[in-house]
């Protein structure tokens, strides 16, 4: 049986404001602006990678969507891979930094407008994404 950390979990790898949006931490921003506007925007765009337990993370601000990572012993499952090949490169390169780790993708899980809709999914689909964009975390 593996022996369980006692690291305190989550925690926050990486967390730093996107560039180009550090207008959001002004002062005059807090009197101009909505409250709870202002907090989604300072919120959705600061970059954060949160380790939830000893084998995922988290990705938030990388764009409009969140991903999951798992690291296994083969690789990387990606959950909800981000919404373009350069924000996932952005993605990858920071968490290379922060953690050393620089493995192969083995699994890849999406979830698309077709599937939330309730239309069928074009087989292939993904296949061909992946290969179009040779996506790698």
């Amino acid at each position: 049986m593996k022996k369980r950390s006692t690291n305190i979990y989550p925690k926050i790898l990486l967390e730093e404001v996107n560039e180009g949006f550090e207008y959001l931490y002004e002062k005059e921003q807090e009197m101009v602006t909505n409250k709870i506007l202002l907090d989604h925007a300072r919120m959705s765009q600061k970059k954060k990678i949160i380790q939830l337990n000893e084998t995922i993370y988290q990705f938030r601000g990388y764009g409009i969507s969140n991903m999951i990572v798992i690291n296994t012993d083969e690789g990387f499952v990606l959950i909800d891979t981000l919404l373009t090949k350069e924000l996932s490169e952005e993605a990858k390169k920071d968490f290379n930094r922060i953690t050393g780790l620089d493995k192969e993708v083995i699994a890849v899980s999406t979830l698309t407008g077709m599937q939330t809709t309730g239309r069928e999914s074009k087989p292939g689909l993904l296949k061909r994404m992946l290969d179009q964009e040779k996506l790698m975390l």
